[in-house]
This record gives structure tokens, sequence and C-alpha cells, in this order.
């Protein structure tokens, strides 16, 4: 499955349940294709954030340049610019200051350099007189990559009658400790199980509920979150003689390491208008 986003996509991987079975029957009976509605204030706030935080990094990429041109520097003191402020450009960027910042400061490690220390020393002298530190491009790298792997959107919704998946009953095997890329909403009135457990040491209780409604709607995540197991629970399910449920129904996982790909995809490709998120199967 892919999620797409304005033309461009992200990999998923669906999860192996019986539940996602019955959910893609559902969702994709009629089209190959689900349109999601997603909430597009968020995403232009979050589209206009990104460029404040691109903006910032590349005054400090810029400033650093010009010193390294007029300093005569070789290349490790250059910073590669770019169009597409992925991931990738920003881990490259953060690994050549991370070098360079390791072998100008560190002084216990063998790499320690006391000539890039006195190169470093100078480049923040004449950064100083900018009101900017070497620093900042960590600063700025980190920014950018807080929201893109921390890009998420809650209750997106999508037009399906939810009367062909109301006949499934969600069992404890269609459930996860992980919230993954593209999970369920939980719209119970109650609490999971796992949730209560955490609350007050219940594992059997009124107020618990799992997932008895499914609604027309997904919960989308660019980092996947796994929620610890507290052994007590495991033993009080034992005890009680009840099934244990973990609090999220996912169904779909990103396919690449990188927790960054959602947000850039969504976040790096927004318009003022005809924007598009569709899951495609």
């Amino acid at each position: 499955m892919q999620l797409i986003f304005n033309d461009h996509s992200m990999e998923l991987e669906l999860y192996n349940t019986n539940f996602v079975d019955a959910w893609c029957n559902w969702v994709f009976n009629e089209s190959n294709e689900l349109d999601l509605n997603f909430d597009y204030n968020r995403v232009k706030q979050l589209h206009s954030e990104r460029l404040t935080l691109i903006d910032k990094l590349d005054t400090i990429l810029n400033a650093v340049n010009e010193i390294a041109v007029s300093m005569g520097l070789p290349d490790k003191w250059h910073y590669e610019l770019s169009d597409l402020y992925d991931s990738n450009f920003l881990q490259r960027t953060h690994e050549q200051w991370a070098m360079i910042s390791k072998e100008a400061n560190e002084k216990h490690l063998p790499l320690y350099d006391a000539q890039v220390a006195e190169i470093w020393n100078a480049h923040n002298q004449k950064l100083a007189e900018q009101s900017k530190h070497y620093n900042d491009i960590n600063s700025w790298v980190h920014r950018i990559e807080f929201q893109y792997k921390f890009f998420s959107m809650s209750r997106v919704m999508f037009n399906r009658s939810d009367e062909a998946i109301k006949s499934y009953s969600i069992t404890p095997g269609d459930t996860s400790f992980i919230r993954d890329a593209v999970t369920v909403p939980f719209n119970d009135i109650g609490r999971p199980q796992y949730e209560k457990f955490c609350l007050s040491g219940d594992v059997i209780n009124v107020e618990i509920s799992n997932y008895n409604n499914i609604i027309n709607a997904v919960e989308l995540s660019g980092n996947p979150v796994q929620t610890p197991i507290d052994i007590r629970f495991i033993k009080a399910c034992i005890q009680q003689g009840v099934e244990q449920w973990g609090p999220n129904v996912c169904i779909a996982k990103n396919k690449e390491i990188d927790t960054q790909l959602m947000g850039y995809v969504v976040i790096s490709n927004f318009t003022e208008e005809n924007n598009k998120m569709i899951l495609r199967r």
C-alpha cells in the first residue's frame, strides 16, 4: 500500500491480521484508491513553519560557507545546499557538522585536531558579528528533523459507509502495543484494557472496551511508538483468565527505516490549492 500526497508517495506494509484483510476489503471494495480528508489548515501551518526553519538553516550555512571561502579553507568546511531538505540532506549536513565539531572540541579523544579547533573558533568570532554560532547548524537541522519525525494526524476521515465493517469484531490478535504509521482511531465509550490497567490495575472493568466501534477514519503517525508492557499486566490477565488486548489497532507500517519520511512527504509537498491525500492499494 502507498500513502500519496500530491503525487509524492511512501511505501507502506500492511499488518498481517484478519482485521486488516477485512478493512482492506471494506475501503478498497469500489476502487484501489481511498481519498483522505486531511486537515488542510494544520498542514498549511506546518508547511509555513518548515519554510521558516529552512530559511534559518540556509542563512547559517551560507554564512559559514562565505567564511570558508574568505579563509581559503578546504572542502570539508564547505556545506552543500539543497532544494529538497529531506532526511538524507539533513543527515549529511549533521554528519559534517558533528565531525568538525568533534575534532575542534573533544580534546579527550584521539580525533581532536588543534588546527581544526583554531579554525572553528575563528568561524565563531566572525559568526558572532552576525549573532550566530557554528552550532546553529545543529540546532536548525534538528528542528526540521523533529518536525518531520513527530508529524501525525488524528481522525483523518474518508467517505465509506461503516456498514460493511460493522460485522467484524476486533480480536486481541488484531491489537498491538505499537502505534504505527496507519492506525484505527479509538471510538468506543470507555477505555482500552491496557489504558485502564495503567490507571487502576484492572484488566476486567465495565469501563473497558476494545475497539467495538470502527469508524471511517484513520490516524497517521510518522514515528512508530512502542508502548512498554508492564509485566504486572500480563500476570493480572493470566490470573484472571482474560486475554491481553493491546491499546492500538494497526493497519500499516512504513516500509522504510526513515521515521521522517511521512512528515517530509506531506509537509514539503503542500500547495495552496488542489492538495490530495490518498491511500492506494
